[in-house]
């Protein structure tokens, strides 16, 4: 405040305002509760909070609106087996190749992959696979497991490994054992046949496709996963879907743009664009890969496969589609996501295509849950738009407080704690 008013007249000096304001002994962190109505009148004086919806009728451009779309698939038999029976195994107390300083790394990197793709499923069965096998000969194995499932994430809040955690050592007929149920399981996935999800999401590209073939759409899609793998297998399955897309259609977009593709577009956009900015204005080479995806995907290509390394600072308001093929855990990086294409210049209408297993009852809680946060960003705070479904009620002005990353910190100690399927959802449900 002393920034806006440096005269003090507002809040006074700053013992003044502890004076006033500040409950004591809590270290300037509490407001003295009869207070709260005085310094929200006073802060109202300089403060001016304008919504989007308040500046439409003065923008040129006015914003555009979003539509959510709900894509539902059902799991084949044997999918649905081997995910609860692998669920089932990792909520047992106990395990071998979930003990140690990166429990908690490895058990909440498994869920997130288990629920990807069927891809990154098996990819993360193998990696279990393996530290098990490293448990048995010392070997490094087991030690590298839990950073692998965290790179393939790619996601910069998953919790860090407490080093300060002593390893725990397992008698070798248990870990045996174990080894013989993961790489069961590790079969099983290697034989699965129809993927439900993959399906749907050919049914959607399709649906953008042809509404860009008739002038209704921009005919481009942007799809966020948060696994490297899926974001491989995504590529894999449009190339295979029968769609009309080639691999010039596609743009991989991650952390790391270190691949022969993005070279190869970096050389077209430092030959078409960069050549003509000013010197003082070319961005490093880093930031010029991102770029020169970004260009590649406006001028050519019609498909933007990106992890959660492209949901914040891209500008992609030439493209109306986004598809989260996955949903990340946090409904602010949710917003972040759209807010790619959903932004200011966008001349159409932006349509969200969220994906959920109807056949399976924690995800269902968890996209259920999700929304209603996602509500009170408009609702409560006023602060979005429609991002998983249609609001459907008033969300609880008490419920505000559990958005973003506490909210995200909940759900990982839900899944750390839970002992069953049946324990998820209920701790789901509360």
């Amino acid at each position: 405040m002393q920034y806006v008013e440096p005269t003090g007249t507002l809040l006074g000096s700053i013992a003044t305002f502890r004076e006033v304001f500040c409950e004591p002994g809590s270290k300037d962190r509490q407001l003295v509760p009869d207070q709260a109505h005085e310094l929200r009148r006073r802060i109202n004086t300089v403060c001016q909070r304008t919504l989007r919806r308040q500046a439409q009728e003065f923008l040129e451009r006015p914003f555009t609106k979003r539509q959510a779309m709900l894509f539902e698939y059902s799991m084949s038999a044997e999918e649905k087996s081997l995910y609860d029976d692998v669920t089932e195994y990792l909520m047992e107390p106990n395990l071998c190749a979930f003990s140690g300083s990166s429990r908690r790394l490895l058990l909440i990197g498994f869920h997130r992959l288990m629920a990807s793709s069927q891809r990154a499923f098996a990819s993360s069965l193998r990696k279990v696979a393996d530290r098990l096998k490293g448990m048995l000969d010392d070997s490094a194995a087991q030690d590298d497991t839990a950073e692998q499932l965290a790179d393939d994430l790619e996601n910069e809040d998953l919790p860090d490994v407490d080093a300060e955690e002593d390893a725990v050592v397992h008698e070798p007929g248990r870990i045996r054992k174990e080894l013989a149920r993961v790489e069961g399981f590790a079969q099983r996935a290697k034989f699965l046949q129809n993927d439900g999800k993959a399906q749907r999401l050919l049914d959607a590209v399709r649906l953008v496709l042809e509404r860009g073939e008739t002038g209704q759409g921009s005919g481009k899609v942007v799809i966020f996963t948060e696994s490297l793998q899926t974001q491989q297998y995504i590529s894999e399955v449009l190339l295979q879907g029968k769609l009309g897309i080639t691999s010039q259609d596609v743009t991989i977009f991650r952390g790391s743009n270190d691949s022969a593709r993005a070279g190869e577009a970096y050389a077209v956009w430092r030959e078409e664009v960069e050549k003509h900015l000013p010197p003082g204005g070319r961005p490093s080479p880093q930031v010029g890969v991102r770029l020169a995806l970004v260009h590649e995907f406006r001028s050519k290509s019609r498909v933007f496969i990106s992890t959660e390394a492209g949901a914040k600072g891209l500008n992609l308001q030439f493209c109306d589609t986004i598809i989260n093929y996955d949903l990340p855990w946090n409904p602010q990086k949710i917003e972040q996501r759209i807010g790619r294409c959903h932004r200011y210049s966008q001349d159409r209408d932006v349509t969200v295509v969220n994906f959920l297993a109807k056949d399976n009852e924690a995800q269902k809680l968890m996209f259920q849950i999700l929304s209603e946060k996602l509500d009170l960003f408009g609702q409560v705070l006023d602060a979005s738009d429609v991002v998983l479904h249609q609001p459907a009620t008033d969300a609880p002005e008490t419920l505000s407080t559990a958005l973003g990353t506490d909210f995200e910190s909940q759900l990982r100690r839900i899944y750390e704690r839970a002992r069953s399927p049946e324990d998820l959802s209920n701790e789901l449900r509360q």
